[in-house]
Order: structure tokens, then sequence, then C-alpha cells
């Protein structure tokens, strides 16, 4: 390593190829690090569905059966899982789609009329073959937290 050296001050200065080599140096260990602590191994959460489904025609009504199995495969443990039971959103003039299409156009009792209703009703839910307690989010009958 050749070195330059002033006269004024004492300095030493260093040629310019080794101080670049030295911020790429330092540059590498930072971006390595960082990336190195990011890091994760790479998972995709699996989903299996079984539904079974009857029509009353007469009634207008749907009757299912839904089985889902939700395999985690994340290295993190789940401590609940948040579910959209998209039916119970019909369920009343006063869950959060109602009162938002109301806010939107207008409808005061968009859900008075039975045709446009609906809700899940029955739920049950097990976690490793042992049935678990399951709440509503409060004041939003179509949000469950198992």
């Amino acid at each position: 390593m050749s070195e330059i050296h002033s006269t004024k001050n004492n300095l030493k200065i260093y040629p310019f190829t080794w101080i670049a080599r030295r911020l790429l140096f330092i540059y590498m260990i930072v971006t390595l690090s960082f990336f190195d602590a990011l890091s994760q191994k790479y998972f995709q959460q699996e989903v299996n569905y079984k539904i079974n489904v009857s029509l009353n025609d007469t009634l207008h009504e749907l009757r299912a059966f839904e089985k889902m199995e939700y395999i985690n495969h994340s290295p993190d443990t789940l401590h609940f899982i948040w579910f959209h039971l998209w039916p119970n959103a019909y369920s009343n003039n006063s869950t959060p789609l109602a009162k938002q299409v109301f806010r939107v156009n207008g409808k005061s009792k968009l859900f008075d009329n039975p045709e446009l209703s609906g809700f899940i009703d029955s739920l049950d839910f097990k976690v490793n073959g042992r049935q678990v307690q399951w709440n509503l989010l409060p004041g939003q009958p179509d949000i469950c937290r198992i």
C-alpha cells in the first residue's frame, strides 16, 4: 500500500482505490448482516376445503356444511386466527356492511327484506381435533376469532 504524506499537519492521505475498497467492504458487511437478519425460510400456508351445499328452491335458501383444514407451515405458533363470516354481514341493518351501504347509497332498511338477509349459524371450530372457543368481534357479527 502506498501512502502519500502531507507536510501540512502531518496527515496521511490514502489513494482513492484504498478508500473505495474499505468502504465497499464495510457496505458488504452491513448489507449481508441486514439480509441475514431478515432471511427466513419461505413457507406457504395450506388450506383444504370440503363444501357440501343443498339448495331449497322453494324457500330460496342454501344449506351448507363446510369443513376447512388449515395447516400452519410457518415457524411461528399461531395464537389465534381471524375468520370473515361473510354471510353474517347480511344479517341485520346494524352490521358494518349495512352501515357502509347506507352511507354510500342512502338505503336505511337494506336487510329488512328477508330475501336479502343471510347468516351463518352452528359454527364448530377444532384445533388438532379438540373443540376450541370462538368469539365474534364486538359490534361485528361477521368477524370471528378462534
